[in-house]
């Protein structure tokens, strides 16, 4: 655990002042208050009421997580993406798991900032981004029949394992944001590799 998710968990039990949360975390103040100003940056957290402590000085502002953001340090999205898996795998045809799957990635191209005018590199960059955004870290390799997205760094290499259809749900994304059809190639041996390919 780093001081930034130390910080993130201890706001999420209430909202506290630099000093207390430096009390909290065993810190000094200087040590808490980067990652702090960096979480206010990020619009995870944000400044809240001023309290008053009836000393001399000035009032400290207390800072609170900002609503929607309440489970960025959870980890509970790995194991229940597992069991909902699991869960499909045993109610629904690989068909559907596969629809489902490219519904999913649709719906993640849906929710990008709208690059209508944007040329077909503008909207692969922005793609790639959101994916590296992710934990995916990927390159790009280019030939004569298109385009390779490629990562070494699966982000849902656990999931991958178990339902290899989840690649479908990223080649879909990768459809619907740039315009082109899209393909997953991925490489599933001991360790994993992503590749999808674009068509010209």
């Amino acid at each position: 655990m780093t001081t930034r998710d130390d910080i993130l968990i201890q706001l999420r039990r209430g909202n506290l002042t630099t000093a207390e949360l430096a009390r909290h975390l065993g810190l000094s103040r200087n040590a808490v208050v980067l990652p702090l100003e960096r979480l206010v940056n990020e619009g995870l957290v944000r400044r809240a009421a001023l309290r008053r402590s009836g000393q001399a000085g000035k009032p400290a502002h207390e800072f609170e997580i900002v609503p929607g953001h309440e489970d960025t340090v959870s980890s509970a999205y790995r194991p229940f993406v597992e069991l909902m898996l699991a869960v499909l795998s045993r109610e629904r045809s690989r068909d559907d798991i596969e629809r489902f799957m490219m519904d999913v990635g649709r719906e993640m191209a849906d929710h990008m900032p709208p690059m209508t005018d944007a040329s077909f590199d503008d909207r692969l960059a922005a793609a790639r981004s959101v994916v590296d955004d992710l934990g995916a870290g990927t390159e790009l390799i280019v030939d004569d029949q298109g385009f390779i997205v490629q990562s070494r760094s699966c982000p849902l290499a656990t999931a991958v394992r178990k339902q290899p259809c989840v690649c479908k749900a990223v080649a879909a994304f990768f459809e619907a944001a740039t315009g082109r059809k899209a393909s997953e190639r991925c490489i599933r041996e001991q360790t994993l590799t992503c590749r999808f390919k674009i068509e010209v």
